[in-house]
Protein backbone atom coordinates (compact mmCIF):
# COMPACT_ATOMS: atom_id res chain seq x y z
CA UNK A 1 0.00 0.00 0.00
CA UNK A 2 1.12 3.65 -0.75
CA UNK A 3 0.88 6.70 0.63
CA UNK A 4 -1.63 7.65 -1.53
CA UNK A 5 -3.64 4.36 -0.74
CA UNK A 6 -3.20 4.94 2.60
CA UNK A 7 -5.29 8.47 2.82
CA UNK A 8 -8.83 8.20 3.79
CA UNK A 9 -11.61 9.25 1.22
CA UNK A 10 -11.71 13.06 2.99
CA UNK A 11 -8.48 13.85 0.94
CA UNK A 12 -11.47 13.97 -2.06
CA UNK A 13 -13.69 16.54 -0.63
CA UNK A 14 -13.97 20.68 -0.70
CA UNK A 15 -12.09 20.65 2.94
CA UNK A 16 -8.86 18.43 2.64
CA UNK A 17 -6.64 17.59 5.82
CA UNK A 18 -3.30 19.79 5.72
CA UNK A 19 -0.58 21.17 8.00
CA UNK A 20 -0.79 24.73 7.00
CA UNK A 21 -4.51 26.09 6.57
CA UNK A 22 -6.51 26.92 8.73
CA UNK A 23 -9.26 24.57 7.18
CA UNK A 24 -7.10 22.27 6.90
CA UNK A 25 -6.45 21.74 10.19
CA UNK A 26 -10.03 21.61 11.22
CA UNK A 27 -10.19 18.87 8.69
CA UNK A 28 -7.69 17.24 10.21
CA UNK A 29 -9.03 16.93 13.96
CA UNK A 30 -12.51 16.15 12.11
CA UNK A 31 -10.92 13.26 10.32
CA UNK A 32 -9.41 11.97 13.47
CA UNK A 33 -12.65 12.02 15.29
CA UNK A 34 -11.67 12.47 18.78
CA UNK A 35 -13.37 16.03 19.62
CA UNK A 36 -17.25 16.73 19.90
CA UNK A 37 -18.07 19.90 17.54
CA UNK A 38 -18.57 22.38 20.37
CA UNK A 39 -14.80 21.30 21.00
CA UNK A 40 -13.57 22.15 17.61
CA UNK A 41 -15.33 25.34 17.88
CA UNK A 42 -14.15 26.18 20.69
CA UNK A 43 -10.71 25.41 20.06
CA UNK A 44 -10.25 27.25 17.06
CA UNK A 45 -12.18 30.10 17.61
CA UNK A 46 -9.07 31.81 19.11
CA UNK A 47 -7.00 31.15 16.29
CA UNK A 48 -9.25 32.50 14.25
CA UNK A 49 -9.10 35.58 15.54
CA UNK A 50 -5.56 35.93 15.23
CA UNK A 51 -4.84 34.31 12.49
CA UNK A 52 -1.98 36.04 11.46
CA UNK A 53 0.25 34.13 14.10
CA UNK A 54 -0.85 30.77 12.19
CA UNK A 55 -2.16 30.54 9.37
CA UNK A 56 -2.12 32.39 5.97
CA UNK A 57 -6.17 32.74 6.12
CA UNK A 58 -7.65 36.35 7.02
CA UNK A 59 -9.19 36.91 10.41
CA UNK A 60 -12.50 34.93 11.15
CA UNK A 61 -14.78 35.75 13.49
CA UNK A 62 -16.44 33.21 15.92
CA UNK A 63 -19.31 33.07 13.80
CA UNK A 64 -17.61 32.51 11.01
CA UNK A 65 -15.14 29.64 12.42
CA UNK A 66 -18.54 28.25 13.68
CA UNK A 67 -19.93 28.27 9.96
CA UNK A 68 -16.56 26.79 8.86
CA UNK A 69 -16.58 23.86 11.26
CA UNK A 70 -19.91 22.97 10.07
CA UNK A 71 -19.01 23.03 6.58
CA UNK A 72 -16.12 20.93 6.63
CA UNK A 73 -17.85 18.07 9.26
CA UNK A 74 -20.42 17.59 6.53
CA UNK A 75 -17.80 17.58 3.61
CA UNK A 76 -15.88 15.06 5.87
CA UNK A 77 -19.16 12.75 6.14
CA UNK A 78 -20.05 13.25 2.52
CA UNK A 79 -16.93 11.59 1.94
CA UNK A 80 -16.33 8.87 4.73
CA UNK A 81 -20.33 6.89 5.12
CA UNK A 82 -18.31 4.42 7.06
CA UNK A 83 -15.04 3.25 9.81
CA UNK A 84 -12.30 1.72 8.06
CA UNK A 85 -11.68 -1.87 9.16
CA UNK A 86 -8.28 -0.20 10.01
CA UNK A 87 -9.74 2.58 12.42
CA UNK A 88 -11.73 0.06 14.32
CA UNK A 89 -9.55 -2.12 14.18
CA UNK A 90 -6.78 0.95 15.85
CA UNK A 91 -9.60 1.57 18.19
CA UNK A 92 -10.09 -1.75 19.10
CA UNK A 93 -6.38 -2.24 19.79
CA UNK A 94 -6.55 0.56 22.19
CA UNK A 95 -9.20 -0.86 24.26
CA UNK A 96 -7.80 -4.40 24.45
CA UNK A 97 -4.52 -2.26 26.03
CA UNK A 98 -6.57 -1.03 29.02
CA UNK A 99 -7.54 -4.76 30.04
CA UNK A 100 -4.26 -6.31 29.79
CA UNK A 101 -3.51 -3.25 32.01
CA UNK A 102 -1.83 -0.62 29.76
CA UNK A 103 -3.29 2.57 30.15
CA UNK A 104 -3.46 4.74 26.89
CA UNK A 105 -3.94 8.15 25.33
CA UNK A 106 -4.96 8.55 21.43
CA UNK A 107 -5.45 12.07 19.79
CA UNK A 108 -6.61 14.37 23.21
CA UNK A 109 -3.04 15.18 24.23
CA UNK A 110 -1.09 18.24 22.10
CA UNK A 111 2.45 16.79 23.06
CA UNK A 112 4.39 14.18 24.98
CA UNK A 113 4.07 15.56 28.23
CA UNK A 114 0.53 16.58 28.23
CA UNK A 115 0.09 12.79 27.06
CA UNK A 116 1.89 11.23 30.06
CA UNK A 117 -0.56 13.96 32.36
CA UNK A 118 -3.45 12.38 30.88
CA UNK A 119 -2.35 8.78 31.46
CA UNK A 120 -1.56 9.23 34.72
CA UNK A 121 -4.97 10.83 36.03
CA UNK A 122 -6.39 7.85 33.91
CA UNK A 123 -3.92 5.16 35.69
CA UNK A 124 -5.23 6.33 38.47
CA UNK A 125 -8.40 5.94 38.37
CA UNK A 126 -8.35 2.52 37.11
CA UNK A 127 -6.38 1.89 39.79
CA UNK A 128 -8.87 3.38 42.03
CA UNK A 129 -11.69 0.94 40.08
CA UNK A 130 -8.61 -2.46 40.74
CA UNK A 131 -7.55 -2.52 37.91
CA UNK A 132 -3.49 -3.82 37.54
CA UNK A 133 -1.67 -1.27 35.45
CA UNK A 134 1.62 -2.11 33.80
CA UNK A 135 2.54 0.48 31.23
CA UNK A 136 1.13 2.99 29.11
CA UNK A 137 1.36 3.97 25.62
CA UNK A 138 0.15 7.06 23.53
CA UNK A 139 -0.43 9.43 20.49
CA UNK A 140 -0.95 12.54 20.40
CA UNK A 141 -1.83 15.03 18.07
CA UNK A 142 0.86 15.48 16.28
CA UNK A 143 1.14 11.78 15.47
CA UNK A 144 -2.43 11.33 14.47
CA UNK A 145 -1.97 14.51 12.16
CA UNK A 146 0.91 12.11 10.76
CA UNK A 147 -1.34 9.24 10.52
CA UNK A 148 -4.40 11.19 8.85
CA UNK A 149 -1.55 12.92 6.29
CA UNK A 150 0.70 9.58 5.93
CA UNK A 151 -1.12 6.25 6.90
CA UNK A 152 1.35 6.06 9.58
CA UNK A 153 1.28 6.31 13.51
CA UNK A 154 3.80 6.63 15.90
CA UNK A 155 2.83 5.29 19.20
CA UNK A 156 5.23 5.91 22.38
CA UNK A 157 4.95 3.42 25.39
CA UNK A 158 6.80 3.70 28.46
CA UNK A 159 6.43 1.90 32.53
CA UNK A 160 5.40 2.78 35.79
CA UNK A 161 8.20 2.22 37.97
CA UNK A 162 6.08 0.68 40.42
CA UNK A 163 4.63 -2.03 38.36
CA UNK A 164 7.58 -4.24 37.88
CA UNK A 165 7.27 -4.37 34.21
CA UNK A 166 10.06 -3.17 31.92
CA UNK A 167 10.13 -1.09 29.07
CA UNK A 168 10.67 -4.06 26.52
CA UNK A 169 7.80 -5.95 27.92
CA UNK A 170 5.58 -3.32 27.27
CA UNK A 171 6.52 -2.83 23.93
CA UNK A 172 6.27 -6.23 23.18
CA UNK A 173 2.69 -6.53 24.66
CA UNK A 174 1.70 -3.35 22.83
CA UNK A 175 3.00 -4.23 19.29
CA UNK A 176 1.62 -7.84 20.32
CA UNK A 177 -1.60 -6.18 20.88
CA UNK A 178 -2.06 -4.31 17.61
CA UNK A 179 -0.55 -7.12 15.35
CA UNK A 180 -3.71 -9.20 16.75
CA UNK A 181 -5.71 -6.71 15.64
CA UNK A 182 -4.53 -7.41 12.35
CA UNK A 183 -2.43 -3.88 12.17
CA UNK A 184 0.97 -3.69 10.39
CA UNK A 185 3.64 -3.00 12.87
CA UNK A 186 7.46 -2.05 11.63
CA UNK A 187 9.97 -3.84 13.58
CA UNK A 188 11.25 -1.01 16.27
CA UNK A 189 14.31 -0.35 18.30
CA UNK A 190 13.61 -0.38 22.02
CA UNK A 191 15.81 2.25 22.86
CA UNK A 192 13.69 4.70 20.81
CA UNK A 193 10.07 3.15 22.90
CA UNK A 194 8.47 4.52 19.69
CA UNK A 195 6.40 1.29 17.67
CA UNK A 196 4.68 2.63 14.07
CA UNK A 197 2.06 1.00 12.66
CA UNK A 198 1.33 1.76 8.91
CA UNK A 199 0.39 1.78 6.70
CA UNK A 200 -3.18 2.42 7.54
CA UNK A 201 -6.53 3.80 6.37
CA UNK A 202 -8.19 5.67 8.90
CA UNK A 203 -11.50 6.76 8.32
CA UNK A 204 -14.54 7.74 10.48
CA UNK A 205 -17.79 8.72 10.00
CA UNK A 206 -17.59 12.35 11.94
CA UNK A 207 -20.45 11.65 15.32
CA UNK A 208 -19.86 14.79 16.99
CA UNK A 209 -22.56 16.91 18.56
CA UNK A 210 -25.17 18.41 16.32
CA UNK A 211 -24.13 20.87 13.80
CA UNK A 212 -25.69 24.85 13.82
CA UNK A 213 -28.72 25.22 12.04
CA UNK A 214 -27.24 27.26 9.54
CA UNK A 215 -27.11 27.44 5.95
CA UNK A 216 -24.08 26.52 3.93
Amino acid sequence: MDGQASRGGYFNGAFPPDTVTFAGAIALKVATGVDTRDALVSGFVEIGQDMGAYFPEPDMSAAEVEHLVDLIIRDHNAQVTAASPQAIALLDAFHAMTVAGIVYSFAEAGDTQTALEDISDSARELVEHGVAVRGYCFAHAVDTDEMIMNGQLAIGYGIFAEAGSTPDEIGRDVAAILREHGLPVRPHLSSDQRIVVGPIVYELPYQGMELAESGD
